[in-house]
């Protein structure tokens, strides 16, 4: 037969706005009919939703990206059969290749990606297509950080579920999904709980609704060492303590995806390994990016492992990709194009110091 599908039997549609110029978006409804109640929010203009029901010119959504209801019914066309909405193209799919893309702040954008290309290209997981298994292939790892964003999408700026990174990251049809956010939410200025984890879920659920059938991992934040300016800006109780040992892992639970523990090694509670952070005390250490990537990989060949991946990968598939690695000649380990990653191999190699502080998160 071909290739596996990504998503399943039916295939996943998604659906753009393109009308509502001049009122900033479309109409929506409760129900299907036009004399259904009007809801009191616009679905907002370049707005993305998945498909639940098509019927008679009208599209029942799921709203993944943009401003308006959760859910409801829009007209396809209006009345003098202009588009208001238009469908997408399926993402291509590639029996041989697979996609992980890293969502996140400047942790990930200015962090661990590189290296996790690394580790993947070294020791591809493997996956399976029902009871055929496929091997590893070939997996690509997409760097979806934007610094300075937050979880919450009432943030009082730069919530990443608005950006247009977000939006290509909808529309990536990822076969793995890695988030880690929450070091801006939780500043003096704007932690509020109650809002990270409704920010989140949206993040959340929204990926795994454009991809249903992706592996999605939790990522808890870095801890906070109190040696920075921008240290000082969180509140050490909440990225320390409450973030790691109670809100992430209630909010993995709830959503059913996996966690990965990166504070711990990175130094835990006790912020035992500040040589695993940067002076800032917030952001990771080229060596800390190392750890953060090796902490991913593992979650990420457990995960596909427990979903029905290949029950031979043994530790040979939980690689420790240290300094030696990249001395005397090995030091193409990460794209010689960005230059943060030059900084990271250079580290590895002795021939670099801490990169500099003071970088936004």
């Amino acid at each position: 037969g071909g290739g596996c599908a990504r998503n399943g039997g039916r295939p996943h549609l998604m659906w753009q706005v393109i009308g509502g110029e001049a009122t900033n978006g479309i109409l929506v409804r409760e129900g299907a009919s036009l004399s259904s109640t009007l809801l009191p929010k616009r679905l907002s203009r370049h707005a993305l939703v998945r498909e639940l029901e098509l019927a008679d010119g009208r599209l029942h959504f799921e709203r993944l990206f943009g401003g308006g209801p959760p859910s409801g019914w829009v007209s396809v066309a209006s009345k003098d059969d202009k588009d208001l909405v238009q469908r997408l193209p399926p993402p291509q799919s590639s029996a041989t290749q697979r996609t992980v893309v890293c969502v996140g702040d400047s942790i990930t954008r200015l962090g661990y990606p590189p290296l996790l290309a690394e580790l993947v290209r070294r020791e591809p997981p493997a996956w399976r297509c029902g009871s055929e298994s496929r091997g590893a292939g070939e997996w690509r790892v997409e760097n979806s950080g934007v610094s300075g964003t937050f979880a919450r999408a009432r943030a009082f700026h730069s919530p990443y579920a608005c950006t247009d990174t977000f939006r290509r990251a909808l529309l990536s049809g990822a076969d793995a999904f890695v988030v880690c956010l929450g070091a801006n939410d939780a500043t003096r200025e704007h932690w509020d709980e109650e809002a990270f984890v409704e920010g989140m879920s949206f993040i959340v659920k929204a990926l795994r609704a454009s991809s249903p059938s992706a592996v999605v991992l939790l990522v808890t934040p870095p801890p906070v060492y109190q040696m920075g300016t921008e240290a000082l800006l969180r509140i050490p109780s909440v990225v320390n303590e409450d973030l790691p040992g109670r809100v992430m892992p209630a909010l993995a639970k709830d959503l059913g995806v996996a966690l990965v523990d990166i504070h711990t090694p990175l130094g835990g509670a006790g912020l035992r390994r500040c040589d695993l952070m940067l002076h800032d005390g917030v952001h990771p250490s080229p060596q800390g990016c190392l750890v953060i990537a090796q902490a991913v990989h593992e979650a990420l060949v457990t995960a596909l492992r427990a979903r029905g991946g290949d029950p031979q990968q043994d530790a040979r598939l939980r690689p420790r990709f240290t300094p030696a690695d990249v001395e005397g000649g090995r030091q193409d380990v990460l794209s010689a194009r960005d230059p943060f990653s030059r900084e990271v191999a250079a580290a590895m190699c002795g021939a670099a110091g801490q990169a500099d502080a003071g970088v936004e998160t």
